[in-house]
């Protein structure tokens, strides 16, 4: 069976985004950039929500995601992705799917794979 994980950060008070709903907070790179890049060398699929998703999309396939972490844009942008939303229509991202309905049958089915 499959294992899920969960790669999330929050702030010490449970915030998720600071007061300008940016992630300015959050200093990216060190061990978070080595764990993302041992984790994406996994082949795993990656599973956001829309909003996340397209947090995730403004970013990594750009220049300066790849200038300042190379390595994890890499794994990023060739990853599977899976997006859980109802309003999004359609994807220009490599490699990326929407689902929108029976979304506990897709991740039961995930689970069930080898991967």
């Amino acid at each position: 069976m499959a294992k899920l994980t969960s790669f999330t950060f929050i702030s010490l008070n449970g915030f998720y985004k600071g007061i300008n709903e940016d992630i300015n907070w959050h200093q990216h790179g060190g061990e978070e950039a080595e764990y993302s890049v041992e984790s994406l060398k996994s082949n795993n699929i990656l599973l956001f929500g829309r909003v996340t998703y397209e947090m995730m999309k403004s970013f990594w396939p750009t220049q300066m995601a790849y200038d300042s972490f190379p390595e994890v844009a890499d794994g990023m942008n060739n990853s599977e992705k899976l997006v859980v939303s109802k309003t999004l229509n359609s994807t220009d991202w490599k490699n990326t799917q929407i689902i929108k309905e029976n979304l506990i049958e897709r991740i039961s089915e995930l689970k069930k794979s080898s991967k």
